[in-house]
């Protein structure tokens, strides 16, 4: 196999720009950022920016991200498009619990039907076997 040019993507404040390194092997990224997107206007065009500069400089790169179940509404599945276009091809999501009590013990301010929105809309658009991250136990949990 012959010596690629891959880029690697640096930010500075609100700007991403990319360094050419020679790699030989393809390449997949996890991001592991807990605030990768959350819900707030600039998150999502950073997310938006991140997706469109790796489509300009044509990278052939997969990666992962983590995303919590309330860093995206349906008036966001063009996010999910665009980084699915850039290579997205799984996304771990902070599920937490399935009931409103759960979920309000861990302060998540969501509810359940936040968690099928995001799991559905993932779904939709093809992203690969999303994760869902649960708290099993908690303070308040009894055998009973």
């Amino acid at each position: 196999m012959g010596l690629v040019n891959y880029y690697l993507l640096l930010q500075r404040r609100d700007s991403f720009f990319f360094r050419k390194i020679p790699i030989q092997r393809k390449i997949q990224i996890n991001i592991n950022d807990d605030i990768f997107i959350i819900p707030t206007k600039e998150s999502k065009k950073r997310a938006i920016r991140f997706a469109e500069e790796i489509r300009r400089c044509n990278l052939k790169i997969t990666f992962r991200i983590n995303l919590r179940a309330d860093s995206l509404g349906v008036e966001d599945e063009n996010i999910i498009i665009k980084l699915k276009e850039a290579g997205l091809i799984d996304v771990f999501v902070g599920i937490e619990g399935g009931t409103n009590e759960t979920l309000k013990n861990y302060n998540k301010k969501v509810v359940p039907s936040q968690n099928i929105t995001m799991l559905k809309m993932l779904q939709k658009h093809d992203v690969l076997d999303p994760t869902c991250g649960f708290i099993t136990f908690n303070p308040f949990t009894t055998i009973e």
